[in-house]
């Protein structure tokens, strides 16, 4: 969403509803690269902010998807502190769930392998930069090695640092790079990263997902379904909170409703919606459906309204 959106709906407020959805998806910078979303924290931020100043009283919701693969428990709790900060009205949520065909349902922690490789704890730069940022351009360029390609592989026209034999060879150099640098454990753990890695990329190879990508199914390990249910419970525990306080707001207040249907749990009682979007019941009948009608709330519930209806005597 761009900030010219939000300035035309609070330069028209009169004709267009304060009623905002922006899929957040993660509050995680790292997890949101994994997803291929083209925003940060920071950015996404910026346009809850303008919204805020523009339309103080609109209404914010959004979408989450928790237990993607390689969000560790820091990157799910940004998404809890992302929740609090902006304080959405409603949020969709769910726990990840591989779909066929896509990158992220082969994902098998091999992008792990592939850091241990190539990561240079020396470099401060790089130690700030998201792992498959370093998987994909490590293995895209010699110079992460320091070392200029071989002369022969300068003149093969057919062979390239981005082709699988090429990513087969730098796994080689880097492994190399960093064999007399270690022992013991980090030994065993550098020999297990280089077998992990030639497998990836044999499988890349064998059927890759993607032909312009060969990395594409290369990614870290997937959540066990145990910490995806956790953290879908501690999310959603956290946003009913945040919605029920951000509708406090609503309570004394009179408001505008279409009204839309009879309530099928209480047939007294009608529902419909404000121009903030929420759902809102009171008494009334069924000559009342597709007509706007006044209603005060008296109560606000994290999801809901209730009130009565305000007739003006004639």
């Amino acid at each position: 969403m761009s900030e010219r959106v939000v300035d035309v709906v609070a330069e028209h407020a009169d004709v267009l509803a304060p009623v905002f959805h922006i899929p957040a998806q993660s509050g995680d910078d790292y997890v949101l690269s994994l997803m291929g979303r083209g925003y940060d924290r920071k950015k996404y931020l910026a346009i809850i902010d303008r919204i805020r100043a523009k339309l103080p009283d609109a209404t914010i919701t959004s979408d989450f998807i928790v237990g993607c693969p390689g969000e560790s428990e820091d990157a799910f709790q940004r998404t809890l502190t992302l929740t609090e900060r902006v304080g959405f009205d409603n949020a969709m949520t769910a726990a990840y769930s591989p779909r066929p065909g896509t990158p992220m349902a082969r994902w098998d922690g091999a992008s792990d392998a592939f850091e241990l490789l190539f990561r240079d704890d020396k470099d401060q730069k790089e130690k700030k930069r998201a792992p498959v940022d370093l998987l994909r351009g490590a293995l895209r360029s010699r110079r992460t090695l320091g070392a200029a390609p071989p002369p022969q592989e300068q003149e093969d026209s057919g062979s390239s640092s981005s082709s699988i034999e090429g990513l087969r060879s730098l796994v080689n150099e880097a492994f190399r790079a960093k064999l007399w640098h270690v022992s013991g454990d980090d030994l065993k753990d550098l020999v297990a990263a280089r077998k992990t890695a030639r497998a990836a990329l044999d499988a890349a190879a064998k059927d890759p997902l993607f032909v312009f990508d060969p990395l594409a199914q290369i990614g870290p390990s997937q959540i066990s379904e145990d910490v995806k249910e956790r953290r879908l419970r501690e999310l959603n525990d956290l946003q009913r909170k945040v919605a029920y306080d951000r509708a406090q707001r609503f309570l004394g207040r009179t408001e505008e409703v279409l009204v839309e249907a009879i309530n099928p749990k209480r047939p007294a009682q009608v529902c419909g919606r404000t121009r903030h979007n929420k759902l809102v019941f009171f008494d009334g009948g069924l000559d009342l459906v597709g007509h706007f009608v006044d209603v005060k709330i008296t109560n606000a519930s994290a999801f809901s309204l209730s009130g009565t209806r305000v007739v003006t005597p004639e």
